[in-house]
């Protein structure tokens, strides 16, 4: 089983930000998951250098602290699958295209990033 990681720094909005800003407006709210998704995208269309038929991927979550419940944080998987199909890394993040993920946490204070392991199945 191929594999490669992608590694976007910093971190993505999680749900709660999300709804917070789409209660303000729901413009807003689709602005910044468009926002987000971008982001994913460029880091995918940068970095990746193989594109998928079937996916299995392992996210690793690496904050600042622990101030963000955890599945606040994880949602924000919607981006990176999104900005994957965008990047033609997949051809869709249905279930065609994704086996299956998993989420693993981990705090590093001075790196905030998410580390996408991206497996072939």
């Amino acid at each position: 089983m191929k594999s490669e990681i992608i590694t976007i720094q910093g971190r993505l909005v999680g749900l709660n930000e999300l709804i917070h800003e789409t209660n303000k407006h729901h413009k807003a709210g689709n602005a910044l998951k468009q926002e987000m998704t971008t982001i994913c995208e460029m880091y995918f269309r940068r970095y990746c250098k193989k594109k998928y038929k079937k996916i299995h991927v392992i996210f690793h979550w690496i904050e600042p602290n622990k101030k963000r419940d955890k599945d606040n944080i994880a949602s924000a998987k919607k981006y990176i699958f999104d900005g994957m199909q965008q990047a033609g890394v997949i051809e869709n993040d249905g279930w065609e295209n994704v086996e299956s993920f998993e989420d693993k946490f981990s705090v590093d204070k001075d790196n905030a990033r998410i580390e996408v392991t991206i497996k072939e199945v």
